[in-house]
């Protein structure tokens, strides 16, 4: 069989048995999906906390656009109501309404907006949510939601190990989100490209091709990116195959510059885009 032709989980290498078990792990209440204990009333079995709900939400629902970039036969729901639904909860997450008084996982109530910000998971949610919302070409929401991100935020190394520089990373895309240039961040930009590990380098080599709306160099940078992820990075045995960062990076720079030439097979497989999602004829 041509391998081009295969389902991209199989031409991934992905097992039978990570297949089954990813699909089945998904941590989802349909039923409850989008529904929060936000006030005392809504305190009910099933209803999630404000901050720990929306946080599983927007991981469950990464996950399900990743099996259908996969191209997994059960994926809960369709890709376009996936990804709006992760793109307006992501705003919600940072901005919404919740934050003047949240009851939250920790067990602390009546939570400022301020406290809030200042013990809040921010990397993980930003990640996910960024993922749908760049794929989407959502530049409202993209705007919205880079209003929160500034120097202040606390470090935060969520899930996947992030350092300091690859939280910096997300603030300078931030700045350059609000400003439409890297010129008012040169200092963070100089930092990231002096950095001791790799991934925040690269990452700030293919931001900086998207600020100038080098297709080339977007192209050479994501390729040297994609590259590094799957030396360093890639494990097949996790419920994240994909390139979170990765992804991001790819759709914000077709948000900049338009279509891009593919890089190789291999290194796409492990982006999701408009195309994997088949939200493209």
């Amino acid at each position: 069989m041509n391998k081009s032709k295969e389902l991209r989980w199989k031409r991934l290498g992905i097992t039978e048995e990570h297949h089954s078990k990813n699909v089945a792990s998904i941590n989802l209440n349909l039923e409850n999906e989008g529904i929060y204990g936000d006030k005392q009333e809504d305190q009910r079995p099933g209803i999630q906390y404000s901050d720990s709900g929306r946080q599983n939400d927007l991981f469950a629902n990464l996950r399900i656009l990743q099996l259908h970039h996969l191209q997994y036969e059960h994926s809960y729901k369709t890709s376009n109501e996936t990804r709006l639904f992760i793109s307006n909860l992501v705003v919600d997450y940072f901005l919404g309404d919740w934050r003047e008084n949240a009851r939250c996982f920790s067990g602390w109530e009546g939570m400022t907006r301020e406290e809030c910000r200042k013990e809040l998971e921010w990397q993980d949610p930003l990640r996910e949510g960024l993922v749908a919302i760049t794929v989407s070409q959502d530049q409202e929401n993209l705007k919205k939601v880079c209003t929160y991100l500034d120097e202040d935020l606390f470090f935060d190394e969520g899930s996947w190990d992030r350092t300091k520089d690859d939280n910096t990373c997300f603030i300078v895309l931030a700045k350059y989100i609000s400003d439409k240039s890297l010129d008012h961040c040169q200092e963070l930009v100089e930092r990231l490209e002096k950095s001791r590990r790799k991934r925040p380098k690269l990452f700030i080599a293919v931001l900086k091709a998207i600020a100038e709306h080098d297709k080339a160099r977007i192209r050479a940078t994501m390729s040297d990116y994609m590259k590094q992820y799957v030396k360093v990075e890639l494990d097949k045995d996790v419920s994240i195959i994909v390139s979170i960062d990765g992804s991001i990076l790819w759709n914000l720079a077709v948000m900049q510059s338009g279509e891009l030439e593919p890089l190789d097979q291999d290194l796409m497989d492990l982006i999701i885009t408009q195309e994997s999602l088949g939200l493209k004829p």
